[in-house]
């Protein structure tokens, strides 16, 4: 069974020696691909660009990611701007299928999905603020700022402050 969601990428339309350019704009994430980036709101100003070169024996398909998609902050919830910028190889050995990063569906076609999904999830933080936190103080444990927290480190004596790093190798 096909999957109704794929971004589908037919090779047999591509002759040897030629090179395909496409941008996959409009491109949404199900609920279920949402929850592996919970603060994730939506692509924005993102987009796929695909570059496809065919030499001889070998597909290049180039996926880059670029724009600014939309978050949450971790913080205070409020929705900011996040930049994307990376790309992927993937490669497709047509003499020799079991080296290929993709196989096709039952009907000869490729799904690009998965990739742009790889992409963007390396891309996109699981957890992210532009807004400091503040210092939170309970009955049992103080959550502290991170600049309270490195003067404090500072401050007290670490156990291996009296080591000799000359005296290992």
């Amino acid at each position: 069974m096909v999957n109704p969601l794929r971004i589908p990428f037919d090779l047999r339309e591509i002759k040897p020696n030629e090179s395909v350019s496409f941008d996959i704009a409009n491109f949404e994430l199900t609920e279920d691909e949402k929850r592996h980036i919970p603060n994730f709101v939506s692509m924005d100003e993102a987009f796929f660009e695909v570059n496809v070169s065919y030499t001889l024996n070998v597909v290049t398909i180039n996926i880059a990611l670029q724009g600014d998609c939309c978050l949450k902050d971790e913080h205070d919830q409020s929705l900011i701007s996040y930049p994307l910028e990376d790309e992927v190889d993937v490669i497709l050995m047509l003499n020799n299928p079991d080296e290929c990063d993709l196989e096709p569906d039952e009907d000869g076609v490729y799904d690009l999905r998965g990739s742009l999904l790889a992409l963007l999830y390396a891309n996109v933080p699981a957890n992210y603020s532009i807004k400091p936190l503040e210092r939170i103080a309970k009955d049992n444990y103080v959550v502290m700022t991170e600049e309270e927290y490195e003067a404090t480190k500072k401050k007290n004596a670490s156990p291996f402050d009296s080591l000799n790093l000359d005296d290992f190798e």
